[in-house]
């Protein structure tokens, strides 16, 4: 249905995390530029979670950044890349960890599943600290440690996803707006979750405002 709708922009793909599990979206619209996905995940939205799928025909099954570390992490180990291996093997850890604290009962988010959007911050939170070392190894004229932080940033950057542009922000929030209305109480809450991650908060807010105006 999406396919024959006048919107002109990109095809916007994406995860949604529903109560059993993570349910992968399509909406059907030509895609443009690199963006494979956009990882909408509105909790607690399944009754528009059902009414998207409906109208597209049903869920498809994205790749995981956790799935590409499992991979990555063989390659790495094949190829001797101490560097790589290293970098992969921290953010695993990290996530790791995660799920090890989720299993804890005085955990506030005990029992959650992780989701790709826990994965992202995980990612994100890895870089801005292999940052900040880089930061005090230049500072303190550690050369020794500066060219095996840089490659192990390198590393990590690569499975932070790519941000979306101002068109494929507003493919998907017009799809929030077509079904919750024109309302920016009830679309900013998930457009900001749907785009967590992977869409400037700053922009996703002027989009969600310009499309509920």
């Amino acid at each position: 249905p999406f396919a024959s709708e006048p919107w002109g922009m990109t095809a916007v793909c994406g995860k949604v995390d529903e109560i059993g599990g993570a349910v992968a979206i399509r909406l059907g619209q030509r895609f443009v530029g690199n963006h494979h996905s956009i990882i909408p995940r509105l909790t607690g939205a399944s009754a528009v979670f059902g009414r998207l799928l409906a109208r597209i025909g049903g869920p498809m099954t994205p790749s995981s950044i956790a799935v590409r570390l499992g991979e990555d992490v063989k390659d790495a180990m094949r190829a001797r890349d101490e560097r790589r291996l290293s970098a992969i093997r921290m953010l695993r850890a990290a996530i790791r960890n995660l799920e090890i604290s989720r299993s804890d009962r005085k955990d506030p988010k005990y029992g959650q599943p992780v989701t790709e959007a826990d994965i992202v911050a995980i990612v994100q939170k890895e870089i801005t600290q292999k940052r900040e070392t880089i930061h005090f190894a230049t500072v303190g004229n550690r050369t020794e440690l500066l060219e095996k932080e840089r490659a192990e940033l390198a590393t990590m950057e690569q499975y932070l996803p790519a941000m979306l542009s101002r068109e494929e922000i507003r493919a998907a929030v017009d799809v929030i707006v077509a079904e919750v209305g024109r309302d920016f109480k009830k679309v900013m809450p998930l457009a900001a979750q749907a785009l967590r991650g992977t869409a400037d908060g700053k922009l996703v807010n002027e989009v969600v405002r310009e499309a509920t105006a």
